[in-house]
Parts: C-alpha cells; structure tokens; sequence
C-alpha cells in the first residue's frame, strides 16, 4: 500500500504542471478538477498536487489572468481548503498557499491602484481560510 502511495505521489509535479497550464487556458476545468462538483472530474480533491506548482509561476500566470478568471481560481482555492483539508489530507499544501499568498501581498505594490483593491479583496475573501487552525 505504501509502494502505492509513493508511486501515486511521484506523478504529482507532472500533474502540477498540467493544472498549472489548465489555470491558464480553461479555469473551470482548473476549479472541477481540485473541487468536489457533480461531475466526476474531481480528480484531485484529496491529493496535495499544487504543493508540487512553483510559486512564482503560479503567481505570474494568476497576475496575467482576466480579472474574471483570477476570480475562478480564487473560488477554487476557498472550495478547496474551507472544509479544513489543510489540517488533513492537504497539509503538505499548506506551506505552498501561504508562500503563494505571501506572493500576492508583495505583488500588490506592483499593480494600479485597481489591481491592488481587487488582489487585496480577493486575498481577504478567499484566502483567509488557509489562517484558520
């Protein structure tokens, strides 16, 4: 079972590569694919695979995205983490969002002033999870 598992893990960072680029070309397919929805797309709801996306990556392709877009992949993230999956099956995630949140924070200086308001809601409304015990 263990051999399993590892095996199982090892194919993380390619996965984490191909849900970095889906973020990029087809957020709904982003948000089905690391949340519970009625399709049977779900394929990552309980395995740690964005701990295997690079930060800065992660971070410049949400920046680029359209504002509407950035919106779906922040639903994705609460979704993901606010049932408290971070203190269980996704802990090794944890790590990886705070450092992704932390990004953002300092991003913000970067960005017009309507660009920040924004990434600053967005951090407040859907990011907060990830402080909870």
């Amino acid at each position: 079972m263990v051999a399993m598992q590892h095996a199982v893990e090892d194919t993380y960072p390619a996965r984490a590569l191909d849900l970095l680029a889906e973020m990029k070309t087809d957020t709904q397919k982003f948000y089905r694919h690391l949340c519970l929805t009625r399709d049977d797309t779900s394929q990552y709801v309980k395995a740690p695979v964005l701990a295997k996306v690079n930060v800065a990556e992660f971070v410049d392709s949400f920046l680029g995205l359209h504002p509407t877009k950035q919106h779906i992949v922040m639903m994705a993230l609460k979704a993901r983490y606010e049932g408290g999956q971070l203190d269980r099956e996704l802990r090794d995630e944890k790590p990886w969002i705070l450092s992704v949140r932390d990004a953002l924070m300092k991003q913000m200086a970067n960005l017009d002033r309507i660009s920040q308001y924004r990434l600053q809601k967005q951090i407040e409304w859907y990011l907060q999870v990830v402080d909870k015990p």
